[in-house]
């Protein structure tokens, strides 16, 4: 028995990962095969090509890179097409993933959608696509279930796998006493994001802010964790003012970082999600290149950016975009959280509130929905 999952970035290879390790807990003799990050490679997937080939962000960047994606598809195809899996499936990365399972589902082969395309947010019209597409879609997100429900189409909440993995009481003291840090301190994490777009638009201004804050007390530390190593380069751009800064870099350490920071700086993405189940009050920031804005605006229908304000439906944390997010705005911000304990611990109560709603055993859970899909072919 053979399955095929392509992931395309860093949160997807975790995912798929976990996924993985459940799968074969249930089918250990199961071939899997895919596009794979390292944590797949490690779960035990062998590697038709890597997530760094599809890894892009905005819809410049994807244009710039289109003839190699497409060139990478169309020989993933041919692969799949010579040796049909018995399932395939598309963790997140639907622009890339729905076109391959719609062929595939064409010709009979069940198709799963891991990690629903923000359909309920824009481009809705997409609905189409997945349906024909897909067979099942699994769901990380508590509302999601409900909207498909409208449009008739099998889809199973399966709660969020980080919200398996951290606990829903996080120990702040002793989290910095594991990365020896001054339990005294107050520390701040800065996350600009894990792709090399985002962190090169929204680095400057977070090193930027922290300096502002380090001027204004000298009991504040910064925590930055790298994604990828790749991120060095950019970083080392910015050697003169990291220097004057009391900041500590980690690699690949953004959960352990978040759960002993007092506060957050973040790029919208997963990575809010997982500072709120560290239960880290946060200010949340994005930008992007002024034609990428410009095309959000027309297509995003959506009050929020952040997933724990999409969570809540309602403005839990701070949201900065664009323009808004200078190094004055991000400090004012975040010194304001900073000096209010009340409304921090109002954000963590309902911050466990949330996580309690996501951890659900969501890998173990959409494993078993992978399997009895493969039972009934």
């Amino acid at each position: 028995m053979k399955i095929v999952i392509f992931a395309a970035e860093a949160s997807g290879d975790v995912l798929a990962a976990d996924l993985i390790k459940e799968i074969k807990k249930k089918l250990p003799d199961c071939e899997i095969e895919g596009i794979t990050g390292p944590r797949m490679l490690y779960a035990g997937c062998k590697s038709l090509a890597s997530i760094d080939e599809l890894s892009v962000m905005g819809v410049v960047e994807v244009v710039k890179k289109l003839p190699s994606i497409l060139k990478l598809r169309k020989r993933l195809l041919a692969i799949l097409l010579k040796n049909l899996p018995d399932l395939f499936i598309g963790v997140d990365a639907p622009d890339f993933n729905l076109g391959i399972a719609k062929k595939l589902k064409q010709l009979g082969v069940p198709t799963v959608q891991y990690v629903s395309p923000t359909v309920w947010a824009w481009r809705k019209g997409r609905m189409k696509l997945i349906k024909q597409a897909t067979n099942m879609v699994l769901s990380i997100l508590p509302f999601e279930e409900e909207f498909y429900k409208k449009y008739q189409h099998p889809c199973k909440f399966v709660g969020h796998p980080m919200a398996d993995k951290i606990p829903l009481r996080v120990n702040k003291i002793k989290a910095k006493e594991r990365l020896s840090l001054d339990t005294n301190k107050t520390y701040i994490a800065l996350l600009p994001g894990s792709r090399q777009q985002e962190f090169k638009f929204l680095l400057k201004p977070f090193l930027e802010t922290a300096a502002l804050l380090a001027k204004q007390s000298d009991n504040i530390g910064f925590l930055l964790p790298l994604a990828n190593q790749k991120l060095q380069v950019e970083l080392d751009k910015h050697k003169a003012l990291l220097q004057t800064l009391p900041i500590q870099i980690f690699d690949n350490s953004a959960s352990q970082v978040l759960q002993a920071a007092d506060l957050a700086l973040i790029t919208s993405g997963t990575a809010t999600l997982e500072a709120m189940l560290c239960k880290t009050p946060m200010v949340v920031a994005y930008k992007m290149s002024f034609i990428n804005h410009q095309i959000a605006k027309m297509l995003v229908k959506t009050k929020y950016f952040s997933l724990p304000n999409l969570l809540a439906n309602s403005r839990l944390v701070e949201e900065l975009l664009q323009q808004k997010v200078t190094a004055e705005n991000l400090s004012s911000s975040l010194m304001a959280l900073m000096q209010s304990p009340a409304r921090q611990n109002n954000l963590q109560k309902k911050f466990t509130d949330l996580h309690k709603i996501l951890k659900q055993h969501a890998s173990k859970k959409a494993a078993g929905v992978v399997c009895n899909i493969l039972k009934k072919t």
